[in-house]
């Protein structure tokens, strides 16, 4: 970002830039990362509140001095629901504007099922990952996410390790890690900092 911009002139109003939860998803960003800041990562954005949450916050962060961050979006296209074109487009034109590189990784989803879904959905992360060089990809799962894990664990009769919930990383190939920044923040939360 430029920081010779004048307040009208900044793509994010102060109110968002201040929000506390920039704070929050940040330390999330350290707990997934070993205490360090992220560097380079891909950022998936569905274009829902929780992973514009974390755009906004990666952007946010990107712009401060002691903050090693440098985001890429990946939107993942699913070609599976009607809005799903506009959806696409209206993640590219936020990154654009919020001066973030960004590209759409179109997949198909063979069965049609939310299982194949998010398992092309992750194998097209990895390939941007690869592509960019990128060690991580953050998600927006947050935690309402993390409840509804625990709870279907609960009802599967899992163990204490099965309780336990998603972790904040974890591998998803050689070199490539998922993060998950936001386990610890409310979707209304994300949804405040949307709005600001």
């Amino acid at each position: 970002m430029n920081d010779s911009k004048t307040e009208s002139e900044h793509p994010i109003p102060l109110t968002a830039r201040r929000h506390p939860l920039i704070h929050e998803i940040r330390r999330g960003f350290r707990i997934a990362c070993g205490g360090e800041d992220p560097g380079h990562l891909v950022l998936a954005v569905s274009g829902g509140r929780d992973s514009l949450a974390l755009l906004i916050a990666a952007v946010v962060l990107r712009e401060q001095d002691d903050c090693a961050i440098l985001p890429r979006v990946v939107h993942v296209h699913h070609h599976l629901r009607e809005e799903a074109d506009a959806e696409a487009d209206h993640v590219v034109e936020i990154a654009k504007r919020l001066d973030v590189p960004s590209e759409i990784r179109h997949v198909e989803v063979p069965t049609g099922t939310a299982a194949e879904a998010r398992r092309v959905r992750y194998e097209a992360l990895v390939a941007a990952a690869c592509d960019c060089r990128s060690p991580l990809v953050a998600t927006g799962h947050h935690a309402e996410d993390q409840l509804e894990t625990i709870i279907a664990a609960l009802g599967r009769g899992a163990g204490p390790s099965g309780l336990a919930g998603m972790p904040p990383r974890r591998l998803l190939q050689r070199d490539v890690s998922l993060i998950r920044p936001m386990l610890g923040v409310s979707r209304n939360d994300a949804g405040d900092l949307c709005t600001a």
